[in-house]
């Protein structure tokens, strides 16, 4: 659906992004992560052609991106662009005809949409008078009304309360559901933990991962290993010396494996030395990845 090239972008001395790769494939949430200031809006940016490349090329669906292709983008920006004077309902049905909707096309596109977003009592509130989340409620419909092909979010979950990110998040996995892309930019890792299968993470204007969750995951993994149990079988097991770089937390302990292969051995000796609760492989999370790849 997307792929972009050894993109780069400079302004004047400053180089904002210095060589991006990646592809994001039809149907699916494709996680675009980075630190502020890694390069993120900037690509987006010229993926949507606010701003041109000095060098490197967009493809849109296998051809060659220019700007007659974005009726088929949804684009929600990082930024607030809403006029505060306008009212909910005008800046909605105005947004979808910018995108080449009819008037009455775009009219009843926006009414469902405010019904879906609970936002339909306050279609004749300004802008302004709406809450920070009301506002990304709003930006939300413009990206969606016109049924783009592929959909842009940079920080969707910005200043919503915990129970409309959830929202949030239920309504891009609907659509990609219905078979639209998503192209998703965001700092909260449990929402793209759960949402994305593949990931880039940009730093310094440069590709620092690009690959499954699953496969970083497995790239990273330091064979951690939790055990759960009561303070005296704790005893037990840290002076049996199971594991190396062995801790003893609240519930129990911690450590490492030996042996990559050897949790099924771990197991059968932990049986033989104490009652425990629970044990488990403790394999890194996206936050982890995440911090590994831009400090590395």
């Amino acid at each position: 659906m997307l792929r972009v090239e050894h993109l780069k972008k400079c302004y004047d001395e400053f180089v904002a992004v210095k060589d991006i790769s990646f592809e994001v494939r039809p149907g699916e949430v494709f996680g675009l992560l980075g630190p502020n200031g890694a390069g993120k809006t900037t690509t987006i940016r010229m993926i949507i052609h606010m701003i041109k490349p000095d060098t490197g090329q967009i493809y849109f669906k296998d051809n060659l991106s220019n700007g007659d292709v974005t009726e088929h983008i949804g684009y929600l920006p990082e930024e607030r662009g809403l006029y505060k004077k306008s009212k909910v309902r005008e800046t909605a049905v105005y947004f979808a005809m910018l995108k080449g909707l009819t008037k009455k096309m775009a009219n009843q596109r926006v009414d469902q949409w405010l019904e879906r977003f609970e936002l339909k009592d306050f279609s004749n509130n300004s802008c302004e008078e709406l809450s920070k989340g009301m506002q990304q409620k709003v930006q939300f419909i413009a990206a969606l009304v016109h049924e783009p092909e592929l959909i842009i979010l940079d920080e969707p979950f910005s200043g919503l309360d915990p129970v409309n990110q959830i929202f949030f998040r239920d309504i891009i996995n609907e659509l990609a559901q219905q078979g639209k892309t998503v192209l998703l930019s965001a700092h909260q890792m449990d929402h793209i933990e759960k949402m994305c299968e593949r990931i880039c993470i940009v730093h310094r204007g440069e590709v620092a991962a690009y690959d499954t969750i699953e496969s970083l995951r497995n790239e990273l993994d330091d064979q951690k290993v939790r055990i759960t149990c009561n303070p005296p079988e704790k005893e037990k097991l840290f002076t049996a010396g199971l594991l190396t770089n062995t801790v003893m937390t609240n519930n129990g302990l911690e450590g490492r494996l030996n042996d990559p292969q050897g949790f099924p051995q771990l197991l059968q000796a932990v049986g033989k030395i104490a009652d425990i609760q629970k044990i488990e492989k403790v394999r890194p999370t996206l936050e982890q990845i995440f911090i590994r790849k831009v400090k590395s």
